[in-house]
């Protein structure tokens, strides 16, 4: 489906949330917010896939360069008219990085940004903005990292993700230093994120897609990476997906270093995906174990299940016909049934096309 026009009398959505809901001005539904501003997809920078007001359907949020932040509400697979949820007061100098996740436990996803640098890497302040369930509220003042190379936070940080990787029920913030490949993850506390950990060493500084999902079914999200073919990259990791593991034992805490006998960075699958656009891990069968997901970016999508200690490449069905000259590349669960789908966004057109996850793969189908 098409990003709805605000001018369409699309309802908007019957939100679920018996939760604190302290407004912000930015979603104001006066006359004065031009929510219109969310119709013109030419600065989208960023897409992201979440349940923004606790109600189990993931919601759509449109990330712009000048650092608007638009929602489109999910109600039944429908996704409703976007509102502003944040609009920044000064449009970023340069390029920024975006990530979504439920860092504060009320199972309603955060929204973080951070400047990015020539290299790609995130510089500068990280910035977080809160869900209250109708906008994204922003928190305290500069940056909410503690000094990097210090005792609060003993990595460097070129990227970052959100990911539940003790099984709490809220995300730690987990940064990465490509550098030396050390993973550090730290948890918000009121003010910032803080009591940061060193959680494994010396993997991943050569991939390109950082991935987070429960792999194995404890109940903790895990962490690893994509690695498709690039200039100079070692031929022996083109289509690799490592998981920092193994995971039965060590996906809930943090690893030890590893050492030529005891590796913790583990080949699930390789020569998987090395045409992949965009790569990540989800529960797609609904067996409560994160199959790997990529796209080609041609309307293809393949799904590698997991056994729990590895991706089977033939035992769940892909998607395909969703569609050429999509620029963004999302999952997430559109219908509530603990799925994951799959989604992608042509920006030119504004036209969503979508496959949810069933037991036996993707099935094609307007799930949004």
């Amino acid at each position: 489906m098409a990003v709805p026009d605000a001018n369409e009398s699309t309802p908007d959505s019957a939100l679920d949330d018996t939760g604190p809901t302290d407004s912000a001005s930015d979603c104001d539904d006066s006359a004065s917010v031009d929510h219109t501003r969310c119709q013109d997809l030419s600065g989208l920078v960023a897409v992201h896939a979440g349940d923004v007001n606790r109600d189990l359907w993931d919601d759509i949020v449109y990330v712009y360069n000048s650092g608007l932040w638009c929602a489109s509400l999910n109600q039944g697979g429908e996704l409703q008219t976007p509102h502003i949820w944040l609009d920044a007061d000064e449009p970023p100098e340069g390029a920024f990085g975006s990530l979504m996740g439920d860092v504060d436990g009320d199972s309603r996803d955060d929204v973080l940004w951070a400047p990015l640098d020539a290299w790609g890497d995130l510089s500068g302040e990280l910035h977080l903005a809160l869900s209250t369930g109708d906008a994204f509220a922003p928190v305290g003042e500069g940056s909410l990292l503690p000094g990097e190379s210090t005792e609060a936070l003993p990595c460097k940080v070129s990227r970052a993700l959100v990911a539940d990787v003790d099984g709490d029920g809220r995300g730690e913030l987990v940064v990465m230093d490509d550098g030396d490949g050390n993973w550090c993850a730290g948890r918000f506390n009121e003010e910032r994120f803080s009591d940061f950990v060193l959680w494994t060493e010396d993997h991943g500084a050569q991939s390109t897609t950082l991935l987070h999902g429960d792999v194995d079914g404890d109940g903790c999200e895990d962490l690893g990476a994509h690695y498709p073919p690039y200039d100079g990259a070692p031929s022996y990791v083109s289509g690799d997906w490592q998981i920092i593991g193994p995971s039965g034992s060590t996906g809930c805490s943090p690893t030890a270093p590893a050492d030529s006998e005891n590796d913790l960075w583990v080949k699930w699958i390789d020569d998987y995906g090395q045409e992949a656009v965009a790569a990540f891990l989800g529960d797609v069968d609904g067996d409560r174990r994160a199959d790997a997901i990529w796209t080609d970016g041609t309307g293809e999508w393949t799904v590698g299940q997991s056994t729990g200690t590895s991706f089977d490449r033939t035992a769940l069905f892909g998607a395909s016909g969703l569609g050429e000259g999509a620029t963004f590349f999302v999952t997430g669960d559109f219908n509530a049934d603990r799925h994951a789908d799959v989604a992608q966004l042509n920006q030119e057109t504004g036209v969503w096309s979508c496959a949810a996850g069933e037991a036996g793969g993707l099935v094609p189908e307007g799930c949004l």
